[in-house]
């Protein structure tokens, strides 16, 4: 038999996103199984009822970009619904220092795609990198030298525009570093710092609170 429409809430977005079938006791009551993508993969199942009319919220699997249909059945009842799965990026860390060791994971990307880099701040931090079957990579960078604030990290492939993998945001925090570490009394010592502002001026530094040099840019 046919399948009849069913309703999805959006009808595209990223791997693990939320996904709204609304209104979910209007498909009949009894035993239901939802099924995703052409090999049928079972999301979800349980027993729909007719009283207290509820949505049911299913995520979405990891799985390649594109088209993905959507089965419900109920009894001997089909209904169906194509979802667009697009390209996503997560990245592990939020916030740190220059240096600081991120995690950036993809999803939704072509199977097998090829030639994905990511960028920050429009530069290419890494390259060459290819997606699973499942349209899935991990790839761990060093985020660079960079002021101070927000700086957007996206990525891109082959067929994955950057516009679509939604960029995250890394907040770089100041640090300090001192070489060498120790030393005996009177030994010159170089202080960098990085993360700070821009052009930003009046940066002083100190040692056991007592002011050693002032009037320091960035």
């Amino acid at each position: 038999a046919r399948a009849e429409s069913l309703t999805l809430e959006p009808v595209q977005g990223a791997v693990n996103s939320d996904v709204k079938i609304p209104a979910f006791c209007q498909y009949g009551e009894g035993e239901y199984f939802l099924y995703w993508g052409e090999g049928n993969q079972l999301i979800k199942q349980g027993t729909l009822s007719k009283a207290g009319c509820q949505p049911l919220i299913f995520q979405v699997p990891q799985t390649p970009r594109g088209k993905q249909m959507v089965t419900l059945k109920v009894g001997s009842k089909s209904f169906q619904k194509e979802f667009t799965v697009l390209g996503s990026i997560t990245i592990g860390s939020k916030k740190g220092t220059a240096g600081t060791a991120v995690s950036v994971q993809g999803y939704g990307f072509d199977a097998r795609e090829t030639g994905i880099k990511i960028m920050m701040d429009g530069n290419a931090l890494a390259s060459g990198i290819e997606a699973t079957a499942s349209g899935s990579w991990l790839y761990t960078l060093k985020i660079p030298s960079s002021s101070k604030g927000n700086h957007p990290i996206t990525a891109s492939g082959a067929s994955t525009p950057a516009s679509e993998a939604k960029e995250q945001v890394f907040s770089v925090t100041p640090s300090m570093s001192i070489n060498p570490s120790s030393g005996w009394v009177g030994r010159v010592i170089s202080v960098s710092g990085s993360g700070f502002g821009s052009a930003e001026t009046n940066i002083a530094v100190l040692y056991d609170d007592l002011l050693v040099k002032t009037n320091i840019s960035a």
